[in-house]
């Protein structure tokens, strides 16, 4: 894990905010999800169902693209992969990442857009079920992490 910047340095509608790390990668922050608080397509993730997914993925590690693909979510299609999350974690009532740009196609795409002060946001993929409530069941499995659309703001 590696240190990122201080706190002033974030945008407080939760964009990322990109930097060039001393081992010359970029890295970014993100938060990806608000526990119990609906997304902005309605869903409601709790914090049992993110602890088992972020257990999941610690063994076997996440990529990201830059958009939702069509139809249902599946794992990324790795010609579209812009980076990798290097930890993710639940802090309070939200879930973050540590996110490097990687050196695809679609990474440098990512990485002058938000060099160009595009506000990106990040949010997950996944498969699964809700209740009548917007409420994801246990039967979701996370597939990946996009950047856009992300959060809605606060």
């Amino acid at each position: 894990m590696w240190t990122m910047p201080p706190p002033s340095a974030f945008d407080l509608d939760f964009k990322a905010f990109l930097w060039r790390h001393p081992d010359l990668s970029w890295k970014t922050v993100a938060v990806f999800c608000r526990l119990d608080r609906p997304t902005c397509n309605g869903h409601v993730y709790s914090r049992e169902l993110w602890e088992r997914e972020l257990a999941r993925f610690a063994e076997t590690g996440i990529f990201g693209s830059i958009h939702h693909g069509p139809g249902p979510a599946r794992d990324p299609d790795l010609t579209s992969v812009a980076f990798a999350i290097e930890h993710m974690r639940i802090d309070g009532a939200e879930v973050k990442g540590d996110i490097k740009l990687l050196d695809t196609e679609a990474g440098r795409t990512l990485r002058l857009l938000m060099e160009g002060g595009v506000g990106v946001s990040f949010s997950t993929t996944g498969i699964g079920s809700t209740d009548e409530h917007g409420v994801v069941q246990n039967d979701f499995h996370l597939t990946g992490i996009v950047a856009l659309p992300g959060l809605p703001t606060p």
